[in-house]
């Protein structure tokens, strides 16, 4: 079951893909290709795209919302991905500038 939880905090297979840059992409397109839905929420609210932002994984976030991710979605804390992005100084301009060109303010 992809979506059953690996973690005490809900995260699932989608979450760790997302969260694990270039080694998770393969199983971030598997489980998205097998139709896992990518706005899936873990306990706290958090959602693959928001670790593929923290991480800086741009590809990641590119296919999460060439996927149907929402890029509006908030964790628990209020948190959207942009949020996400300006908080961590690992990430990049380029990530920011992605979510801003998707409409993200």
């Amino acid at each position: 079951d992809p979506y059953l939880p690996l973690l005490e905090t809900g995260l699932t297979a989608l979450h760790v893909a997302a969260a694990n840059g270039k080694e998770g992409l393969p199983l971030l397109t598997a489980l998205l290709d097998a139709g896992v839905d990518p706005n899936w929420d873990s306990q706290d609210g958090t959602v693959a795209l928001h670790l593929a932002v923290s991480t800086n994984h741009l590809p990641a976030v590119r296919l999460l919302v060439e996927r149907g991710a929402r890029i509006d979605l908030r964790n628990d804390e209020g948190e959207d991905a942009l949020h996400l992005a300006l908080s961590s100084p690992q990430v990049e301009a380029t990530v920011v500038d992605f979510l801003l060109a998707k409409g993200l303010d």
